[in-house]
C-alpha cells in the first residue's frame, strides 16, 4: 500500500500532465500547537490536478502560535503533497514540509551556563530552527453545487520538529483547521 502511494506521488510530480488544470488557492487556518496553544497560518497553494481524483498541491504557510508563559513562535514552511479525492467533495491528503521556526521566549530573562560554569543573560530570541514536518489531512469541497471546489475546508493534524534544541530535535504536534478559496484556475495545457 505504501509503495503504491509513494509511486503515485512520484509519478504525479514528474508527469507532464498534458491536460491538467491547475488552481491557485489562498486560505486561513487556525493553528494549535499541541492543539492547545493557539495560533494561525495564512496559506498560498498551487494545485496541479492530474486526474479527477489525484492532485499534487504545493503550499506555503506563514503563521504564528502563542505558548503562554513559555514562548511565541513565528513559522514559515513549504509543503509538497498528494490529495486523493473520493467522490465529488471529499479528499484525503498528505504532505511533507520544510520550514523555519523562530521562537521568542517569555519571562524576565533568559540565561545560559557557558563551558566555564558562568551564568550569562542571553537574548530572548530563540535560536532560529529548521522545521521539517509531516501532515495528514481531510479536505472537503464546500462551494455551491455548480462550483463545489471554489471553497474548501480542511482539518490537518501535523507533526513537526524544531532542531536544533539542545543539540537534539524537539517534536511538536499541531492541528490546523481552516478554509481555502480558489482565486484562479489556470487554463488547461495543450
Amino acid at each position: 500500500m505504501h509503495k503504491k502511494v509513494l509511486f503515485t506521488f512520484l509519478c504525479s510530480l514528474l508527469s507532464a500532465g498534458i491536460s491538467a488544470q491547475n488552481d491557485i488557492r489562498t486560505g486561513l487556518s487556525w493553528f494549535g500547537e499541541n492543539a492547545t496553544h493557539p495560533g494561525f497560518t495564512l496559506n498560498l497553494e498551487y494545485v496541479r490536478n492530474h486526474t479527477a481524483a489525484i492532485s499534487t498541491p504545493m503550499r506555503a504557510d506563514v503563521g504564528a502560535y502563542f505558548h503562554p508563559r513559555n514562548h511565541n513562535a513565528f513559522l514559515f514552511d513549504l509543503h509538497c503533497g498528494l490529495r486523493e479525492r473520493f467522490g465529488r467533495r471529499f479528499a484525503l491528503e498528505q504532505y511533507l514540509g520544510l520550514g523555519f521556526l523562530l521562537a521568542f521566549y517569555n519571562g524576565d530573562g533568559l540565561f545560559q551556563v557557558d563551558d566555564k560554569g558562568v551564568v550569562q543573560r542571553v537574548s530572548p530570541t530563540g535560536n532560529p530552527a529548521f522545521m521539517p514536518s509531516v501532515t495528514l489531512g481531510i479536505w472537503i469541497a464546500a462551494g455551491k453545487k455548480s462550483d463545489p471546489d471554489r471553497w474548501a475546508v480542511h482539518l490537518r493534524p501535523k507533526a513537526f520538529w524544531q532542531l536544533p534544541v539542545n543539540n537534539l530535535a524537539m517534536p511538536h504536534f499541531a492541528l490546523q483547521a481552516g478554509v481555502t478559496y480558489r482565486i484562479k484556475t489556470l487554463p488547461k495545457r495543450k
